[in-house]
C-alpha cells in the first residue's frame, strides 16, 4: 500500500516521491510537498522556453539551517556554495522554473526551495558555485566539494529527472521508468576487465619507453601507478560527455585492425589520450619515489616537487581536452572508433556484412550469470544498437558503448557464448578520489 495520496494523472512522479521521501527520511519535508515539488518538476520538463529544452536544478533545503557553507568548515574554502536570496520569494509552479530556468545554468548555480508552514513551494534564491560540484561529479575535479540542501533535483531532459543527495545519486525517473539503481560496469565484471586490458597495454607501453630511455627501472617498479582508474574514470567521462551533445552516438572498442565489417568515414590516429594518461602515471610514480625518499621535506614544497605537482595539473588539463575532442566526434553519424591501446583509428565509422546474434541477453549483475540474464528483442532498440549487438557478436573481446537520444548508456560485450548488454550504467562520480602510493618494499 503506497503511503502517498494521488494528487495527480503521473502516478511515475508519486513513485519518485515515495522513494526519495524514505530515501531521506531523517528530514522533516512531508510526502506531499515532495509529492508537489515533483509533480510541478516534471510538467517543466515537458516544455520549451526559447525554443529550447528545460535544464535546470533545484537545491531542496531546511530554511532553519540555511547558511554559507564555508562557514561551518575550520578551514575555510573560498569556492564552497554560498545563497543568493532574491528580495521577494517567487512561487514554485511550472511557469516560473520555466522562465528562470535560463538564468540558472546547471554547471553555474541552482534554484533555492523550501516550503511555508502550508506546504507550498517557494523559491527563495539561487545557490552559487555549482560549477565545482558538477566538475566532480563529472569526473572533471579532485575535490569533493560540500553538497547544498537536503537533495537536489534535475531536470535533464523531457520526462527525465535525477535526485541526487551528498551521499550519490537516488534516483532517476525516466519514460515513465524509475530507476532506482545504477550499474558500475566500467569499475567492475566483465566489462571492467575490458578496460583492464587497455589499461594493462598502456603500462606495457610506458614500461617499453623507460626500457628505451635506459632509465634506473628497479626504483620504478616500487612505486610503479597503473592507468587503470585514469582509463575507468576517462571513459565515463567521454560517455557521459557524448550524452551531453543530446543527439546519441556510439564508442567501439576492439584490436581488429583490419576488418571488412568497418567502414571508415573519416580515418586519423589520435593517440593523445592513451599519451597523457602515461606521462601521469609517470609523474605519479616520481611524485611517490620523492616523498618517499625525502620524508622530512614533507611538509616544505621544494623546487623539484614543485616540478612533479605542476606537471601532473598540466597534464590533466590535457587528458581533459583529449576527452573533450574524442566526445565531439560523435556528433558526425557513425560511432567513433577505438583500439585496446587507446588510440583513437577514426569516426563516422559504419558496421556493415556482419550477422545480427540469434539472441541477446540483458544481464541484471555485473557479471553475468544464469539467473541474471533476460532475453530481450533488439527490435525494439534502434540500429544504432543493432549493428553494434551484429559486430560485437561476431568479434569476441570487442566492447560496445551506444548512447541514445535520450541519455541511455548501454555497454555491449560477448560473454562466453553469449551477447550481454548492460543498462544504467553509471558514469558520474560520488566520492573523491586520491591515489595511496605504493608502499616501499621492504628488504
Amino acid at each position: 500500500m503506497s503511503i502517498l495520496r494521488k494528487k495527480s494523472s503521473f502516478d511515475d512522479t508519486d513513485d519518485l516521491a515515495e522513494y526519495v521521501y524514505k530515501e531521506i527520511n531523517s528530514s522533516n519535508i512531508p510526502i506531499e510537498v515532495i509529492m508537489l515539488l515533483f509533480d510541478t518538476v516534471f510538467h517543466a520538463s515537458m516544455e520549451t522556453e526559447e525554443g529550447k529544452h528545460i535544464h535546470v536544478t533545484i537545491t531542496y533545503y531546511d530554511p532553519s539551517s540555511l547558511s554559507d557553507s564555508s562557514k561551518s568548515q575550520k578551514v575555510q574554502v573560498h569556492e564552497n556554495w554560498s545563497f543568493v536570496p532574491f528580495e521577494k520569494p517567487i512561487v514554485l509552479d511550472k511557469r516560473n522554473l520555466v522562465k528562470l530556468s535560463n538564468g540558472a545554468d546547471p554547471w553555474s548555480s541552482s534554484l533555492a526551495v523550501s516550503h511555508d508552514s502550508a506546504s507550498k513551494l517557494w523559491i527563495k534564491g539561487m545557490i552559487d558555485q555549482a560549477i565545482h560540484l558538477e566538475s566532480f561529479i563529472n569526473f572533471e575535479g579532485e575535490t569533493k566539494q560540500e553538497h547544498p540542501g537536503i537533495f537536489q533535483v534535475s531536470i535533464m531532459g523531457i520526462g527525465n529527472i535525477g535526485v541526487r543527495s551528498a551521499s550519490g545519486q537516488i534516483a532517476t525517473l525516466k519514460r515513465g521508468s524509475l530507476l532506482t539503481k545504477f550499474k558500475n560496469v566500467i569499475t567492475n565484471g566483465s566489462v571492467a576487465e575490458v578496460v583492464k586490458e587497455i589499461s594493462s597495454n598502456t603500462d606495457d607501453e610506458l614500461y617499453d619507453d623507460l626500457i628505451k630511455d635506459e632509465a634506473d627501472l628497479s626504483e620504478y617498479d616500487e612505486y610503479r601507478v597503473s592507468s587503470t582508474i585514469l582509463y575507468r574514470n576517462s571513459l565515463k567521462r567521454l560517455l557521459n560527455r557524448i550524452r551531453s551533445y543530446n543527439h546519441g552516438g556510439a564508442l567501439l572498442i576492439t584490436d581488429v585492425k583490419k576488418n571488412d565489417s568497418l567502414r571508415i568515414k573519416y580515418p586519423l590516429k589520435y593517440p593523445r589520450l592513451k599519451d597523457a594518461i602515461k606521462k601521469y602515471c609517470l609523474n605519479a610514480s616520481k611524485e611517490a619515489m620523492y616523498q618517499q625518499d625525502n620524508e622530512e621535506e614533507r611538509t616544505s614544497l621544494t623546487e623539484e616537487l614543485w616540478k612533479i605537482l605542476d606537471s601532473k595539473k598540466s597534464i590533466s588539463k590535457e587528458i581533459k581536452g583529449a576527452i573533450r575532442f574524442i566526445g565531439s566526434l560523435a556528433g558526425v553519424d557513425g560511432l567513433i572508433l577505438m583500439d585496446k591501446t587507446g588510440t583513437v583509428n577514426g569516426f563516422g565509422v559504419v558496421i556493415e556484412k556482419v550477422q545480427p546474434p540469434e539472441k541477446i541477453y540483458l544481464s541484471n549483475t555485473l557479471t553475468p550469470t544464469a539467473e541474471s540474464l533476460k532475453e530481450i528483442d533488439a527490435k525494439e532498440l534502434g540500429t544504432r544498437h543493432q549493428s553494434m549487438f551484429s559486430y560485437c557478436n561476431s568479434h569476441a573481446g570487442s566492447l560496445g558503448f551506444v548512447i541514445s537520444q535520450d541519455g541511455d548508456i548501454r555497454a555491449v560485450l560477448k560473454v562466453g557464448n553469449k551477447l550481454i548488454v548492460w543498462e544504467n550504467i553509471a558514469v558520474l562520480k560520488t566520492e573523491s578520489f586520491r591515489p595511496s602510493p605504493p608502499k616501499r618494499k621492504k628488504v
